[in-house]
């Protein structure tokens, strides 16, 4: 199971797409919202491609991440650098 998170127009295939705002994904969620709508352990893999610079709480969001990840689980994350 994969989870794109903050998918925006960016629907992957195979993905779980979660968004706060439907763009047509799969599930919407605002993920400044805790607990996330899955149980532990539950994704081999999370994408986040520049959402993270954007959430209220990163230690708390991280935090559920790892939560819903599983052991040996995945997560890539993409943000910008300037």
């Amino acid at each position: 199971m994969k989870l794109n998170l903050g998918c925006g127009r960016d629907l992957k295939q195979g993905y779980i797409n979660l968004d706060i705002v439907d763009y047509g994904g799969n599930q919407i969620h605002d993920i400044n919202k805790f607990p996330y709508p899955f149980p532990d352990n539950h994704f081999d893999e999370i994408y986040a491609s520049h959402v993270l610079e954007h959430i209220e709480n990163f230690n708390r969001t991280i935090t559920e991440l790892y939560r819903i990840l599983k052991p040996n689980g995945i997560m890539i994350v993409y943000a910008p650098f300037f």
